[in-house]
This record gives C-alpha cells, structure tokens and sequence, in this order.
C-alpha cells in the first residue's frame, strides 16, 4: 500500500535550471548515475555535478528519515523504503535497509495488464 511519499527534481532538470537561470554557469552535459565527484569540485563543472549529486542524495536521505519518523509513528510498524530508477545506484549507500526493485515499473504494468485480461 503507498502511504505517501515527496516529489524532487532530478539531476537532468537542476542542472538545466542552473544553465537556464544564471547568466554564468554552463550546461552539465551528463550527470553519472553514480556517486558524485569528490568534494570540493575542482572546476565548474565537477562542482555544479557535486552540488547536484549530493544534494539529491542528502535531499533524499533526508526525506526518507521524516517520512518513515512519521509514518513509522502512524502505523507502529517498520516503513519500507524502494529504491527504483536509473539514479538508485547513485543514493544506495545513503538509504541502508531500502529495497531495490530496478523494474518497479514494468512490474506494476506487468501486474495491471495481468489484472485487466482476467476480467
């Protein structure tokens, strides 16, 4: 059962809004879907990538601890966290304990479209 969850821009549309919105800082053509470069970036690029990598990841970490505080609170039970999507590898090692399930989605497709041809 999904008892709620947050919404947060990815790294692809933070890096297009610093671009975009600052008359100085340049486009970052790829962010990894790994751990961020080292902290302090050592040129633009390295830093608008680390700023963008582990603020998600910091973001996400954070996020996590609230809504399982709140819901762990609401339920009295154990919160499970899911990690799905191409950036899971990117915030593993910030959530221990969270499930990976790479194919969440097509599995839930998988599921509706098996429900939908048994009627």
């Amino acid at each position: 059962m999904f008892l709620g969850g947050a919404i947060l821009p990815g790294p692809a549309l933070m890096a297009r809004a610093l671009a975009e919105g600052t008359s100085r800082l340049p486009a970052v053509a790829a962010l990894e879907q790994a751990l961020p470069p080292s902290m302090p970036g050592r040129s633009t690029q390295e830093a608008i990538a680390a700023g963008i990598g582990w603020g998600i990841r910091g973001a996400i970490a954070r996020l996590v601890d609230k809504a399982r505080a709140a819901l762990g609170s609401d339920t009295g039970t154990e919160v499970d966290v899911i990690l799905t999507g191409g950036w899971r590898g990117a915030i593993r090692d910030a959530l221990p304990g969270a499930i990976e399930m790479p194919d969440l989605v097509l599995a839930g497709i998988a599921l509706a479209a098996e429900r939908a041809c048994s009627r």
